[in-house]
């Protein structure tokens, strides 16, 4: 303490410890039996020491013994599971394919699959150790060759292979989901309240693909829908829209129930003036705000009611907009029913040419939501024209 200052003694014990830690010669063991402080995060007794050579006991005042110095090195049986896993890997390509090896060869351990992925980038297998931001590439013999780490790293970090580790479970002998779910996001359960999420459930010969009550699923609520196919679902309705497409008087009946909600010009210049009328009120509250902190000096509580009357002005310009703006889109002409119908004709004439992606972006464009109250029933709300947030109707569905 009086020769070296805080910060100097700080360096020379952390040169100390990286010493202790990272060099090999002077590798020492903590803990019962010579076994060393495993430098692996989930194989314990992957690396174990051995004294180095040319080193003993020594004897100490007292009578103590101190131990001689030990190094770290593979351990004969449990690091030939890890090369092995690297192995594999590195040949299939599959981390369901060395999950089924670990499982088989090291039962003691649970082997998950995000276990599994942390395995395999663990660079302490290659003789890397760190204390800190220091590192020592060559701190003890490592367990995995050079080129054979290059190679698992390189496939790991490929953008084209499947980044969900859960999903590459499906690895061991299962396909993976094909169903593109072009309504996701937009189907709810009525009864939960919450959205149905994709999922799909394996057969003895295929998979089944459905979208499932998200409350019903993880709470196990009594839920009467629980869960849709999406397969029956999507035809369902492209169904209903081809039955639009081929009798407009569906159609009329849409936009008939559409106008009877839809309010008229006179009620919406009557909420646009009502609009600007709380705008001006609140502009003058600010007025008088402002020429009392002139006057009386700014206060927390002045400036507290300053903000929120200017939020709540921010909050009527922004509604007054609003209106004018859907006033003007009433306006517009719109197409009427038989227009519609032919739109849709030629949408569904074009569907079996889309790609996938296509269909993702196009069938949303018709269908706004789809509401399920039963099981396979429900009601789904189509776009009728570009007024998007109030022209849409109702239609049922039943599966």
């Amino acid at each position: 303490r009086c020769i070296l200052g805080g910060k100097d003694l700080f360096k020379a014990l952390a040169k100390s410890l990286f010493r202790f830690f990272c060099h090999p010669p002077m590798m020492t063991t903590l803990g019962a039996e010579g076994k060393s402080a495993c430098l692996t995060t989930f194989l314990s007794c992957t690396l174990c020491s051995e004294p180095v050579p040319g080193m003993t006991d020594t004897l100490l005042p007292g009578g103590k013994v101190k131990p001689a110095p030990r190094r770290i090195i593979p351990h004969p049986e449990q690091a030939p599971h890890i090369l092995k896993a690297f192995e594999i890997f590195a040949e299939f390509d599959n981390m369901g394919e060395v999950r089924r090896y670990l499982r088989r060869e090291v039962p003691d351990c649970t082997w998950t699959m995000e276990r599994i992925s942390k395995l395999l980038r663990n660079d302490k297998y290659i003789g890397v150790a760190r204390f800190g931001e220091h590192m020592n590439p060559t701190a003890h013999e490592p367990i995995i060759a050079p080129e054979l780490w290059e190679q698992v790293q390189a496939l790991l970090s490929n953008p084209e292979r499947r980044r969900n580790t859960r999903s590459e479970g499906w690895a061991e002998g299962r396909q993976r989901d094909p169903m593109t779910y072009y309504l996701k996001g937009r189907i709810y359960c009525k009864n939960c309240g919450c959205r149905m999420t994709p999922a799909a459930f394996h057969g003895r010969t295929t998979i089944v693909s459905y979208y499932q009550c998200i409350h019903g699923t993880q709470y196990g609520a009594d839920c009467p829908v629980k869960r849709v196919n999406a397969a029956t679902l999507h035809s369902t309705i492209l169904g209903e829209v081809q039955r639009c497409a081929e009798h407009p008087s569906r159609l009329i009946r849409l936009y008939e129930s559409v106008a009877k909600n839809l309010p008229s010009p006179s009620e919406t210049r009557e909420e646009i003036k009502q609009a600007k009328r709380n705008q001006r009120e609140t502009e003058k509250k600010i007025e008088r705000i402002i020429e009392a902190i002139k006057v009386v000096g700014g206060s927390n509580a002045l400036a507290e009611e300053l903000r929120i009357l200017e939020a709540r002005r921010e909050e009527w310009i922004k509604r007054v907009e609003e209106l004018e703006a859907a006033q003007v889109r009433r306006t517009l002409p719109r197409p009427d029913a038989a227009t519609i119908a032919g739109l849709w004709s030629g949408f569904l004439e074009r569907w079996a040419a889309l790609s996938e992606e296509e269909r993702v972006e196009l069938l949303p464009l018709v269908v706004d939501r789809v509401d399920f109250s039963a099981k396979n029933e429900g009601a789904m709300r189509l776009f009728l024209s570009n007024v998007q947030d109030t022209e849409t109707a109702w239609l049922p569905i039943r599966m």
